[in-house]
C-alpha cells in the first residue's frame, strides 16, 4: 500500500499547485525540508510513511508547476491574436480528416511575419482543405491567422488543447508540402500502416459498420456518424469504441498464444509480447487511456515473469505516476479520469460483486451450477457495473448525462466485442496481403459489429434512455467519492476491527440521533422531489421595491433573473421560497437599467447566490449600478451589452430576445436605452417592456404586437399601447393599476406576498397570484 499512499501525495501536489501562487523551485525547497525530516524519521514507520506521502506531494506540485508555460519571443504562442503570419515546421502527428477540413498538429520551427523570420518553438493546430495529402513527418508552409484557442460556454477548448502541448490555432489555413519526408521513421511506418489498415477496412464492409470497427481496433473515430456517436453516448456505451484495457488484454492474450506455439522461451515470449502492446499503444495514438491500459498490462506480463502476483491499486498508482511524471496535465483530461476510475471499480469491486452474486445464486442452484453462472455473467455484467460505481459520478457532472440503460446495452454487447476484434483484426492484416481471404473473416466481424449497433441504436430509441443531470458541484462530486471511498475501507476491514467500529459509532451516535438524521434526510429528499424542475416554463415577477423582479426558469431548471429590485430582503425571500433549497447559482442576471432602483436588492443576493454572467444595456463602469455589481465583476464574472435584437437561447426551446426598440431620449438625458425582453416558449410570447421605454417606438419593434402576456411594472399603460400589443393576460409586477378599458386581457397583480407565477409548457398558460 505504500505505492498508494506515495500516489496520493504526488496526484494531492499537482492538484494544489494549480491553484498555489508558489513557483517550482519553492516547491522544490518545502521537498527539501520534507527529505530532511524523511530521512531523520526512518526508522519510524508511521512518520516515515508520512513524510516520503509529503515529500512526493511537493514534487508532484513542483513538476505541475514546471509544466506550466511561460511564453518568450522563442515561443509560438507569444504571437497569438497578432494577425496573418507564415509557419514553416513538421507534421508532428497523424492527421485528422474530417467531412470538410484536416486537423494537421504543426511543430513550428521559423515564423514568417511582417519583421521577417523568427525562429520560434510549439504545436499549433491547423485546420486544413481537406483535399490535401499530408503525412507524418512532412515539412510544410503554412498561412493564416495564429490564434489563441477559445474559451467555449460549456467546455474549455483552450484547457483541452493545453493538455496535449498545443496553445496555438490557425484555421482556414493555406497549407503547402515544402520537401521530403522528416520525423521518426519508426513511428511514420506504424502511422502509415495504421492508414492502410483504415483504408481496409473501408474496403472490407459498409459504413457504419467499417468506422465502428475503425474505433475499435484503430483508435480512428472521426468515421463515426453523430448519429451513431449520440446513440452510443445515450446508452452508455462509448468505452466500447475507445481503445482500453480490454483492448490491451485481448492483444496480449492473442500475441501470446501464437508465440508459445513457436518460441518455447516464455521470458522470450513476455518480451515479444510488451513489445507487441506498447508498439499498439503508439499504433492507435498513444493517449491517456491507452497509455495508461498498456502500462498497467506490461506491468502484469513483467510479474508473471517475476513470478509475483501484481496488486492492482500498485500497479494502477504506478501507471497513475508514471504518466502524471511525463504530462502532469493529463489529471484534468476526461479519458485518464474516466479509465482511472474505471479501473480502480474492477480493482475494488468485480471481486466483491461476483461474491454476492454467487452466494445470492447459491440459494438456487448448487455451488458448481452457480459458480458457471457467475463466470458466463462475469464480463458482461459484473465488470460493467463495477465500473460504473466509480465512473458514474464524474460521467454525470463532466458530460451532464446518465444512462438508464448502461446495463441491459453492456449485458447484450460485452460478449460480442471479442469475436469482433479477433476476426476483425484477422480480415484486416489478411486483406492486406490477399483481399478474399480478409473478407472472409470481415463478414464474420460484420456480424458482431451489426449487432452491436442494432442494440445500442434499439436502446437510445427508448423514452428517457439518457437523463439529463444539470447543477451537479464539484464539491459534490468530491462528496461521493469520498463517501465511497469510507464505505470501501470499512467494508474490507477485518471482521475485528469493523466491530470496533461499529461499536464505537454506537457510543458516538445514538439510535435518537441516528433515527433524526435519517428523519431529516427522507423530509430533504421528500422537498427535494417536489422542487426539482418540472419540465415546464416558470416565470415569477417579484415585487421587490420600486421596479419589479422577474424570475425565469427553464424547463430543466436553468434560470434567469431580470433586475434585482430595490429591496434585498423581499428578493431573497422570494427567491428562496421559488427555487430548489439547495440550488445557489444563477445562470444569467440582466439589468434592464443602471438606475438604483434596479439593482439595490442585488448585495443582500451576492451573500446567497452566484451568478454565471450579467447583462447590461451599456458598459457598467462608472454608472449608478457600478458599486453593485463591483463585487461580482471583480470575481470575473463576464459582462455582456444587450445590443437591441441580440437573442439569447438558455436551452429547452426558451429564447430570450432583446426588443429593438430605438430610444428617443431628451437632450440632456444621457441614460442608456432601457432593456425590453420578449421570452418565447413554443407558442408563448411574454413580454417585459423597459421601464420608461417610447411606448410609440416599442410598438414598432417586430414580435411585440400579439405577445400572449404582458408583464409591467408601470402604473399606467396608454391605451393605444394595450391595443396593438393585443395581449390575452397582462400582469402588473407591482402598482395598483390596471388595464385600460378597451383591453380585453386577464388582469393579474400580486398578493400579499408580492408575487405572480406563471407556468407553460409552450401552448397552455397557468397562473397564480399570491
Amino acid at each position: 500500500m505504500t505505492l498508494v499512499y506515495l500516489a496520493c501525495g504526488w496526484l494531492i501536489g499537482i492538484a494544489l499547485a494549480k491553484h498555489a501562487a508558489a513557483v517550482w523551485w519553492q516547491w522544490l525547497i518545502m521537498a527539501g525540508v520534507a527529505l530532511a525530516a524523511l530521512i531523520i524519521a526512518r526508522r519510524h514507520e508511521t512518520w516515515r510513511t508520512a513524510f516520503a506521502c509529503l515529500l512526493l506531494l511537493f514534487l508532484g506540485a513542483a513538476r505541475y508547476s514546471a509544466a506550466v508555460p511561460h511564453f518568450d519571443e522563442h515561443d509560438l504562442a507569444a504571437y497569438n491574436d497578432q494577425g496573418f503570419v507564415t509557419i514553416e515546421g513538421m507534421i508532428a502527428d497523424a492527421p485528422d480528416r474530417r467531412d470538410t477540413y484536416a486537423m494537421l498538429r504543426v511543430r513550428a520551427e521559423k515564423l514568417i511575419g511582417d519583421e521577417g523570420e523568427t525562429p520560434v518553438e510549439g504545436l499549433v493546430l491547423v485546420e486544413a482543405p481537406v483535399g490535401g495529402s499530408y503525412r507524418y513527418g512532412d515539412p510544410v508552409r503554412v498561412r493564416g491567422e495564429l490564434i489563441s484557442p477559445p474559451e467555449l460556454d460549456t467546455f474549455s477548448y483552450r484547457d483541452y488543447l493545453a493538455r496535449q502541448g498545443v496553445y496555438s490555432l490557425m484555421r482556414y489555413a493555406q497549407v503547402e508540402v515544402s520537401g521530403d519526408r522528416q520525423g521518426n521513421p519508426i513511428r511514420a511506418a506504424l502511422l502509415d500502416f495504421r492508414e492502410q489498415a483504415r483504408i481496409e477496412i473501408a474496403r472490407l464492409l459498409p459504413d457504419p459498420q467499417a468506422s465502428l470497427l475503425a474505433g475499435i481496433l484503430l483508435g480512428i473515430e472521426t468515421g463515426i456518424s453523430a448519429d451513431v456517436r449520440e446513440a452510443f453516448n445515450a446508452t452508455g456505451a462509448t468505452h466500447v469504441i475507445a481503445i482500453s484495457g480490454s483492448n490491451m488484454v485481448i492483444l496480449a492474450g492473442l500475441i501470446q498464444s501464437v508465440c508459445l506455439r513457436l518460441i518455447k522461451k516464455p521470458r522470450v515470449v513476455a518480451a515479444i509480447t510488451i513489445a507487441g502492446v506498447l508498439g499498439y499503444a503508439v499504433f492507435v495514438g498513444g493517449d491517456a487511456a491507452v497509455m495508461r491500459a498498456a502500462i498497467m498490462t506490461t506491468l502484469g506480463l513483467v510479474a508473471t515473469q517475476l513470478y509475483r502476483q501484481t496488486f492492482g491499486l500498485a500497479s494502477l498508482s504506478f501507471s497513475a505516476l508514471l504518466m502524471t511524471a511525463i504530462n502532469p496535465l493529463v489529471v484534468w483530461d476526461v479519458g485518464f479520469q474516466l479509465s482511472f476510475l474505471a479501473t480502480l471499480g474492477l480493482i475494488l469491486y468485480v471481486e466483491p460483486l461476483q461474491n454476492w452474486l454467487e452466494k445470492g445464486l447459491l440459494r438456487v442452484f448448487s455451488e458448481s451450477t452457480a459458480q458457471q453462472v457467475v463466470a458466463l455473467v462475469s464480463d458482461a455484467f459484473v465488470v460493467t457495473v463495477a465500473a460504473q460505481i466509480t465512473t458514474t459520478p464524474i460521467m454525470a457532472y463532466t458530460f451532464e448525462r446518465f444512462s438508464l440503460v448502461s446495463l441491459p446495452v453492456n449485458f447484450l454487447i460485452i460478449p460480442a466485442q471479442t469475436p469482433l476484434m479477433v476476426l476483425g483484426g484477422i480480415g484486416v492484416l489478411a486483406g492486406l496481403i490477399f483481399q478474399p481471404l480478409g473478407q472472409i473473416f470481415a463478414w464474420g466481424s460484420w456480424v458482431f459489429l451489426t449487432w452491436t449497433l442494432w442494440v445500442v441504436r434499439m436502446f437510445a430509441r427508448l423514452p428517457n434512455a439518457s437523463l439529463v443531470v444539470e447543477g451537479i458541484s464539484p464539491e459534490a462530486v468530491w462528496g461521493i467519492y469520498l463517501i465511497m471511498l469510507a464505505v470501501t475501507v470499512t467494508a474490507q476491514l477485518p471482521d475485528e476491527r469493523r466491530q470496533k467500529l461499529r461499536e464505537w459509532i454506537n457510543q458516538a451516535f445514538s439510535v435518537k440521533v441516528i433515527g433524526g438524521a435519517g428523519a431529516i434526510c427522507a423530509v430533504l429528499v421528500w422537498i427535494a422531489a417536489f422542487q426539482v424542475p418540472d419540465g415546464m416554463l416558470n416565470v415569477t415577477t417579484i415585487d421587490a421595491g420600486d421596479a419589479p423582479v422577474v424570475l425565469v426558469e427553464t424547463p430543466s431548471g436553468r434560470q434567469v433573473l431580470i433586475d434585482a429590485g430595490g429591496s434585498g430582503r423581499k428578493l431573497s425571500t422570494a427567491l428562496g421560497d421559488s427555487l430548489p433549497f439547495w440550488d445557489r447559482r444563477i445562470d444569467l442576471l440582466i439589468v434592464t437599467q443602471t438606475s438604483r432602483s434596479h439593482v439595490e436588492g442585488l448585495p443582500a443576493l451576492l451573500e446567497r447566490y452566484q451568478f454565471d454572467a450579467v447583462m447590461a444595456p451599456i458598459t457598467l463602469e462608472g454608472s449608478s449600478a457600478d458599486p453593485y455589481l463591483a463585487p461580482m465583476i471583480s470575481e470575473g464574472v463576464p459582462v455582456v451589452m444587450a445590443r437591441p435584437g441580440m437573442p439569447v437561447s438558455v436551452g429547452d426551446g426558451v429564447t430570450l430576445m432583446i426588443v429593438d426598440a430605438p430610444y428617443e431620449a431628451a437632450a440632456e438625458d444621457e441614460s442608456p436605452q432601457p432593456v425590453s425582453v420578449l421570452i418565447s416558449y413554443g407558442q408563448m410570447n411574454l413580454l417585459l417592456p423597459g421601464e420608461g421605454i417610447d411606448e410609440a417606438a416599442l410598438i414598432r419593434s417586430p414580435g411585440v404586437s400579439g405577445a400572449t402576456i404582458l408583464v409591467t411594472g408601470r402604473s399606467t399603460a396608454g391605451e393605444e399601447f394595450l391595443a396593438a400589443v393585443d395581449p390575452q393576460i397582462v400582469v402588473w409586477a407591482s402598482g395598483e393599476a390596471v388595464a385600460g378599458p378597451e383591453s380585453t386581457a386577464q388582469v393579474y397583480r400580486p398578493g400579499e406576498e408580492g408575487i405572480v407565477q406563471i407556468r407553460s409548457d409552450g401552448g397552455q398558460v397557468w397562473i397564480r397570484e399570491r
